[in-house]
């Protein structure tokens, strides 16, 4: 019986045509002979230079040396991976450092192979890396057969709003240009993000995020593109960026409107010439990755006020797809809510339903969180309501924010402008920092920083509304 397997598996493999790129002769004739046995059709190189020449859409698989005397293996792949060649390649080498697996593997390796070679391991893990790429493609396939019914059971919708941004979605995802997805907060622009490169021909390659707002702007330079061993105090050892783990699938950068101005050159360059360098590096490294953004600002009035670039703004908004307020498709309300109680469970254990006057309750507020907010309020409700089916009262909805009459400003200090602006609106929110953040148009980090400073009341505001933690994120 085992004899008779490996006969099916060798006829099975008659079709596979793989390359093996080593300057040792030695390493190419045991790899040759090791898959030849099997009938594997083998075409040995010596440099990278070949490699690049020899490799064609019936090549199922590449064996590449670390080590080439003409370029790094390393390099010599993120090039194959830029140049469009998305088949599995095994990295060889003799030298037992796990700093190379790593950097392999991010660099879009399938597999790592050590010297001196086992002939029945090469044979096993290259038949294992085609087969696997193989599924992936049909997978992928089935993906695209599906079309936008894919996008329709992430996104939850069916209205001719919806519709309109899912067509537009399918048509986005089939491309590899810049992206800028737009919306309010909480209107589900990570979600589709996630979307289009699921639903692109990189959906077997990472999908990498950096939230521009999230991180410090001394370490978004590091993040994004990498860092060499002592480029600065505390890089202990060289480090590759998102730019670089993503490979050949997508990046997305979230809050892009975040980005500092010290960094849109860099970031413009990987988008114009498709290259960079790592921080207190000279090395130049390859752009495989598609760049997708989002933001809920208008980069046009940020480009006016000299506050992000005007040439990047063109580069990153390429395809534009906007995602619409809650308030726009308040008809999905229902669906929306379903999909949330689904995924709830009330402590009792018993499922969780709404009542007529609580769906109306919902109908009628204004969501400035969006659907986001939708989900915070419902998760909240099931947590503690006493009954499994929701009444008004569960919902605890924040009060609509309207303006109220104040009394002139002329000549009231700036700060203390801001500061009342602040707590009245931390009022109206209910303590929830995510929440006011929203309506003030600030960062939540920003508003945190600013409740410490400008109004330093125990981060309160004048009234009884304690601050919350922001809300549970729909991305």
């Amino acid at each position: 019986m085992l004899t008779k397997g490996r006969n099916d598996a060798a006829q099975a493999d008659r079709t596979f045509r793989v390359i093996v790129a080593d300057d040792d002769p030695v390493t190419r004739r045991v790899v040759q002979q090791a898959l030849n046995q099997h009938d594997v059709e083998v075409q040995p190189v010596k440099t990278c230079a070949e490699l690049h020449q020899s490799v064609a859409a019936d090549i199922d698989a590449v064996l590449l040396d670390l080590w080439m005397p003409d370029q790094n293996g390393i390099e010599c792949l993120r090039q194959l991976r830029a140049n469009g060649f998305d088949r599995p390649v095994v990295m060889i080498t003799g030298e037992q450092k796990a700093q190379h697996a790593v950097e392999a593997m991010q660099a879009g390796a399938y597999h790592y192979l050590l010297k001196p070679l086992d002939t029945e391991e090469v044979y096993l893990v290259t038949r294992q890396a085609i087969r696997a790429y193989r599924e992936r493609t049909e997978n992928a396939g089935l993906r695209e057969a599906l079309g936008s019914s894919a996008l329709e059971r992430e996104w939850i919708g069916s209205s001719a709003v919806s519709r309109k941004v899912l067509a537009t979605a399918h048509r986005i995802a089939q491309s590899d240009a810049t992206v800028l997805i737009t919306g309010e907060t909480g209107t589900g622009k990570s979600l589709m993000a996630r979307m289009l490169h699921g639903m692109s021909h990189r959906a077997a390659q990472p999908f990498v995020t950096i939230s521009c707002a999230a991180l410090p702007r001394e370490l978004i330079d590091s993040e994004l593109f990498g860092h060499e061993k002592g480029a600065y105090t505390g890089a202990l050892r060289e480090r590759p960026g998102k730019l670089e783990i993503a490979g050949a699938g997508s990046l997305f950068l979230d809050e892009i409107a975040d980005l500092p101005l010290s960094v849109q050159p860099k970031v413009l360059r990987a988008l114009q010439e498709r290259e960079f360098e790592r921080v207190g590096g000279n090395t130049t490294h390859r752009v495989a990755a598609r760049l997708i953004t989002a933001t809920n600002q208008h980069l046009e009035d940020l480009c006016r006020r000299a506050e992000f670039r005007e040439d990047l703004y063109y580069r990153v908004s390429v395809l534009r797809l906007h995602l619409p307020p809650l308030r726009e498709r308040i008809d999905e309300l229902p669906e929306l809510v379903s999909h949330f109680l689904k995924k709830s469970r009330h402590p009792s254990g018993e499922p969780v339903s709404l009542d007529k006057k609580a769906m109306a309750t919902l109908a009628q507020y204004a969501w400035p969180g969006n659907v986001r907010e939708l989900q915070s309020v419902l998760e909240r409700a099931v947590t503690f309501a006493p009954q499994p089916l929701l009444g008004v009262a569960d919902l605890q909805l924040a009060p609509p924010l309207t303006a109220a009459p104040t009394a002139s400003l002329a000549g009231r200090a700036l700060a203390e402008i801001e500061a009342q602006a602040i707590r009245q609106t931390l009022d109206a929110c209910a303590g929830n920092v995510a929440a006011a953040a929203r309506v003030l148009g600030v960062a939540a980090k920003t508003l945190h920083r600013k409740i410490r400073t400008v109004c330093p009341r125990d981060g309160q505001s004048d009234h009884s509304a304690p601050v919350q933690k922001n809300a549970v994120d729909y991305s």
